[in-house]
């Protein structure tokens, strides 16, 4: 965020799986709370989101919810998983950013933006939740819409976003040591990266970066 320093002025989409095994999870909430007054945030869900407020309903998705990334987001908090009502400690403020202001997909004008995938021959409003959380990014159309999409969830190993059929993945694998951040300038087609050493780059998308 210090590299790319969005302004009252920027749009900033963020695409999802805010809590996924982070040691700091709450402060990402924290930092999308404080994103809110100081830009125009629109912020997705993630499956890892989903996973979570299922978990406040049904126990077999919370065996689930701990086993992938829900220990460590309570660890951020100071809870430990096993407490009694684990997931009611968590600041309400915080919940109700995750229950209330999250969306599944934003659409503007040129691009469309969902957290994993999105049905090529469907409208937005039609897509399944198994489509917008939960399916990788394997051999994609072109929407119907012919505005481009711009998808995470699938990690890319090698660190570069990958652009295929009329979509844009920038999910660089971040949560592994050797994987990078990625903000994407749509405007400008830019791709501003940190990794968790503290190196930064930038790059256009080009030849190299489609496959």
């Amino acid at each position: 965020m210090e590299l790319v320093a969005p302004t009252k002025d920027d749009v900033v989409i963020t695409l999802g799986d805010y809590i996924d095994r982070g040691p700091d999870s709450a402060g990402v909430i924290d930092l999308l709370l404080e994103l809110e007054q100081s830009s125009s945030l629109i912020a997705l869900r993630g499956n890892h989101e989903c996973m979570m407020l299922d978990s406040l309903q049904s126990m077999t998705w919370r065996e689930s919810w701990l086993k992938h990334g829900g220990i460590e987001t309570l660890a951020s908090y100071g809870i430990q998983h096993a407490e009694p009502d684990a997931l009611n400690n968590i600041p309400t403020a915080h919940l109700s950013f995750i229950e209330n202001r999250l969306l599944p997909f934003w659409e503007c004008a040129s691009s469309i933006y969902v957290h994993a995938f999105a049905e090529p021959n469907k409208f937005m409003t039609a897509q399944s939740d198994a489509s917008l959380f939960w399916r990788k990014f394997i051999n994609p159309e072109p929407h119907m819409s012919g505005k481009t999409v711009i998808c995470g969830h699938t990690p890319q190993h090698n660190g570069f976003p990958v652009r295929r059929g009329g979509w844009v993945c920038i999910d660089t694998f971040v949560y592994d040591a050797a994987g990078w951040l990625t903000c994407f300038d749509v405007d400008n087609n830019i791709f501003w990266q940190a990794n968790e050493m503290g190196a930064t780059r930038q790059f256009a998308l080009n030849p190299v970066n489609v496959n």
